[in-house]
């Protein structure tokens, strides 16, 4: 009987290490979606930046503002402000 008792002292204490482990885990996996979402947010408002800096490349060009000037406002490439 003894044996059997310390089988089950073991099998419980198995069983809360692994208990402890997959909510450990679930708490990971819900931390690293958390950080997912929030370099896809971060993504987006810098593809929006980038994008309003393009239109107004593309309006400052269409004043024909000097390129140079363009490039100083917008930090835009001379490159990319020709290919606009």
């Amino acid at each position: 009987q003894r044996e059997y008792m310390n089988s089950l002292k073991r099998y419980n204490d198995f069983n809360n290490i692994l208990t402890t482990y997959q909510h450990e885990i679930s708490h990971v996996q819900e931390l690293l979606e958390e950080e997912r979402k929030r370099a896809e947010e971060e993504r987006k408002r810098a593809d929006d930046s980038k994008q309003r800096i393009i239109e107004l490349a593309k309006f400052l060009k269409e004043l024909n503002l000097p390129i140079k000037e363009i490039i100083e406002k917008t930090g835009l490439s001379e490159q990319e402000i020709q290919n606009l």
